[in-house]
Order: structure tokens, then sequence, then C-alpha cells
């Protein structure tokens, strides 16, 4: 509800948003870069993202009234939201933003780090991730061997 309500005072700012080198200078109400379909609780902000696509999914949303961000809101747990004409919808393989004054990023929830921020996909770099199950499997693969 926080982050509803954060959104709901943020004013729009203007900034330069580079995706895949093609630049963007505009007002923004909003810029979400994503590599999961979901954020939250079950809002699916980025409704074609993929983890192993080598892309970040980045949703701008221009020169947005505050009831087209409410009307943004309320179609964001279908995925709808991308089809109004305030959202633009784009998987790239880097992006950066830099606004036109300095201002705080929300990672994840969190007040972080200030802009500007600038992203690549190194695709194939988590490879190693393992369920729980492959390392039990592993492990008994390894203790139930026994020598001839």
């Amino acid at each position: 509800m926080a982050a509803l309500s954060h959104i709901l005072r943020a004013k729009r700012r203007f900034a330069k948003l580079v995706l895949d080198a093609k630049t963007t200078e505009d007002d923004f109400a909003l810029v979400i870069a994503c590599n999961t379909r979901f954020t939250g609780k079950g809002m699916r902000v980025a409704p074609h993202a993929s983890m192993n696509d080598g892309k970040i999914d980045v949703v701008a949303v221009r020169r947005a009234s505050r009831w087209q961000i409410f009307r943004l809101l309320s179609k964001i747990y279908d995925g709808s939201h991308v089809s109004l004409p305030c959202v633009a919808y784009h998987q790239v393989q880097s992006f950066s933003i830099e606004p036109a004054s300095r201002d705080l990023l929300n990672l994840d929830g969190d007040l972080k780090a200030g802009t500007p921020v600038s992203a690549n996909v190194m695709r194939g770099a988590l490879r190693n991730l393992r369920t729980t199950n492959d390392l039990h499997e592993r492990q008994a693969d390894h203790t139930c061997s026994a020598e001839p």
C-alpha cells in the first residue's frame, strides 16, 4: 500500500530515457524496469517479462495525470495497463535514466541510491541457480554411491 500511495502522490519528472541506445526525453510519471512478470502482491507490471530471454522489460508512463495513474493501477493486476495510451512497454538489453534533477530510486520498495542509473542485462549470468530438490538429489547421489 505504501508503494501505491507513493505512486499516486508522485509528480512527473522530466528525464532522458535511453533504451538500447535510442533516446527519449519526456515527462515521466513512472519508469519501472523488471525481469519478472510480477512485483509486489501480484501486480503484473511487466506481463511479457521472462528471466531467461536476455532482456529487461521497461514500463514507462509518460505525461499521466493522477486519474490516469489511478486507472493504470486498477489494471496492473491483470497486466492490461500496458495497452493504455500513456504506457510504453519495451524489452531491451540496456537502459539508462537521467532525470533533469537528481532523485532517489525506489528499488524493490526501498528508497536507495540516487539517479542517474543505467543497467545492462548479462544473459546467462545466473545459470548456476538450482532448486532445493536438485541439491538434495546431488547430495544423495554422492552419499549413496558405493565403491565396487
